[in-house]
């Protein structure tokens, strides 16, 4: 088990080196993804706000102008939460996307430090494939 834990470390700071190197657009995706989670979290209270404060039957006078805003805060919310959900996942994707272009480069200059004989024993099909199915499989 040691070992295994071991290896993950090693791999967890080997992608870590990679994300690194895109740093900005990394950290910007997650405090965008945060935030649109408190705007979603938001929506659920302010219904529960309107429903206690406009409809309950102790009520006597109902400000319907209080109503429209509230709806309008709360479509707010919800509008506002689709845009940073969507403005985050592009930075989290565009991370993703340079991460894979780092490894393809490291893994091609490797590539070309090889000696020949390793070359003649496999097809360069194999090698293209490798080189570009295995870093794009980080992505997912």
């Amino acid at each position: 088990m040691k070992t295994n834990d071991s290896r993950f470390h090693f791999r967890r700071q080997r992608l870590w080196h990679y994300a690194k190197l895109s740093r900005r657009s990394l950290f910007s995706g997650i405090v965008l993804m945060i935030v649109s989670v408190i705007f979603d979290l938001l929506g659920p209270y302010i219904v529960g706000y309107i429903v206690d404060s406009q409809f309950e039957q102790r009520v006597v006078n109902p400000r319907p102008e209080l109503l429209w805003y509230l709806i309008a805060f709360y479509l707010g919310c919800v509008i506002l939460a689709s845009i940073l959900r969507y403005a985050g996942s592009f930075f989290l994707h565009k991370t993703a996307h340079r991460v894979v272009q780092f490894m393809q480069k490291d893994a091609f200059a490797h590539v070309q430090r090889l000696p020949f004989r390793y070359f003649d024993r496999l097809p360069a099909g194999s090698i293209v494939s490798r080189i570009t199915n295995d870093t794009k499989a980080v992505r997912m």
